[in-house]
């Protein structure tokens, strides 16, 4: 999947200031993301959402108008309709839009085209890359330049999804969920991990490789691949790549951490550059993976001919990402976490983070997709290790019809075999159950890509107002 120079060029001079740009489905985190830039470019924008949330709430005080509901009626002269992959083809404004002959294109065929024609570091992975990639533009903006940076998140730093900067110089991350990451050809490309997951687009781990592979080929000639060395896969990848960079947690890498002290949620290391000690590092996000995603987006700026010393400066100043092991709550005898851990490494690598806290732990997990839970399930079962409780609640559904035969019952009953103590409520009970059947104590953690954040919010809310 490429954009064709043709569609490239056609993209490239409807993106102008004063022309209309229509977004349907504006408040996904990634589209809101890309109306904000274009705003920020000198577009008109405007668009529709299913519903009223935070995010549309806040596009609509920016100056962006932003209709509830989809309907062809708000469809116009636009210059321009975007849409994403949650938006199918029987969307009737995405329809309307066909029969006007108005220019329709993919949110990630238009990104890429901001990207394409600038200066362009795009970070990929099946975990870490919200984080990497929000880390890469705090840092920069640091570190001497002023990046445009697009996150599949909130930056806490940012407080946004998007840091609006020099439009030729662009930070994202680009998602392989759905292919979309080949519209990409960037200068750098930064891969943190690559597992099995949506399986529902690449039916097995091999096409997901494959999609890989055209990715690295699609990097500009003088490119560069940053790529975790703890990947054999990513390593053989990197083969094909002219300049390419490894990271990791050994200074045998390119770029390493060693010597990594973990307390809290706090960390500092010794970071390494080509095998040689070239500072200390302190993190104020916690846990060895982001130690992981720190020491991949230093060898990002690094390769990129930035400075090391302003970005250690700045690095103990990194926040983080809302809903990753975002505190809520953090009193002596309680701390409440929202996460948003949904594969089975993310659930494990969250927890392990949590126990650093020294407490017990409680987690509630609202798995993701009935395709994810179908194919992915059975590796759920020992990644709760760590956890004192868990409880399961009803699968998000994400806008999935549920054509996998996938229930939470299998996924109980394989943590169950694992796990001595396994619960499951259903969603609507989580915040009464927590309230009536245990002692709120230790750390509670909301774990989840869907609607458990909420959870996690009322949960909170109602405890500050009982005290």
């Amino acid at each position: 999947m490429t954009t064709t120079l043709l569609a490239e060029l056609k993209i490239q001079d409807l993106l102008k200031p004063g022309h209309h740009a229509y977004f349907i489905g504006i408040g996904g985190i990634g589209m809101s993301g890309l109306a904000r830039i274009l705003k920020h470019l000198g577009l008109q924008v405007s668009g529709s959402d299913i519903k009223q949330d935070s995010e549309t709430k806040a596009l609509s005080e920016q100056g962006i108008q932003v209709d509830i509901g989809h309907d062809c009626t708000h469809i116009d002269q636009h210059d321009i309709v975007i849409y994403s992959s949650a938006v199918s083809v029987k969307n009737p404004e995405r329809r309307e839009a066909i029969m006007r002959s108005i220019p329709l294109f993919h949110r990630a065929e238009v990104l890429s085209v901001l990207m394409n024609q600038a200066i362009s570091v795009a970070v990929t992975g099946t975990h870490g890359k919200t984080t990497t990639s929000s880390m890469i533009g705090f840092l920069m903006s640091h570190a001497g330049v002023q990046p445009t940076c697009l996150v599949g998140g909130h930056s806490l730093n940012f407080e946004s999804n998007v840091l609006l900067g020099d439009p030729h110089l662009v930070v994202a991350e680009v998602d392989e969920s759905d292919r979309s990451h080949l519209y990409y050809h960037p200068d750098f490309a930064v891969i943190t991990n690559l597992e099995e997951d949506h399986l529902d687009v690449y039916q097995n781990i091999d096409n997901l490789k494959l999609s890989f592979q055209e990715f690295v080929t699609n990097l500009k000639t003088t490119g560069h691949l940053i790529y975790s060395g703890h990947d054999n896969y990513l390593k053989e990848l990197s083969l094909q790549a002219g300049n390419r960079v490894s990271y990791g947690l050994s200074k045998t890498f390119d770029f390493g951490a060693e010597e990594i002290v973990l307390n809290g949620f706090k960390s500092q290391f010794h970071l390494y550059e080509k095998k040689k000690r070239v500072g200390v590092a302190s993190l104020s996000v916690p846990g060895r993976h982001n130690v992981l995603n720190s020491v991949g987006a230093i060898a990002a700026l690094r390769s990129f001919g930035l400075p090391l010393a302003p970005i250690l400066k700045a690095l103990p100043e990194f926040k983080g990402v809302r809903r990753r092991l975002e505190v809520k709550l953090n009193l002596p005898h309680l701390s409440v976490i929202d996460d948003y851990a949904h594969h089975p490494t993310e659930v494990e690598a969250t927890i392990q983070a949590i126990r650093l806290l020294g407490r017990k732990v409680t987690v509630i997990f609202q798995p993701h997709r009935f395709s994810r839970t179908r194919y992915l399930g059975h590796l759920f079962s020992t990644a709760f290790y760590g956890a004192d409780h868990v409880i399961l609640t009803d699968i998000y559904a994400a806008g999935e019809e549920n054509i996998y035969d996938a229930d939470v019952k299998s996924l109980y009953d394989a943590l169950k075999e694992k796990h001595p103590n396994v619960s499951f409520v259903p969603r609507s009970e989580v915040v009464e159950y927590l309230f009536h059947h245990s002692k709120p104590e230790g750390v509670i953690a909301f774990l989840g890509a869907g609607d458990i954040t909420e959870a996690a919010s009322e949960f909170t809310r109602r405890f500050v107002d009982t005290k």
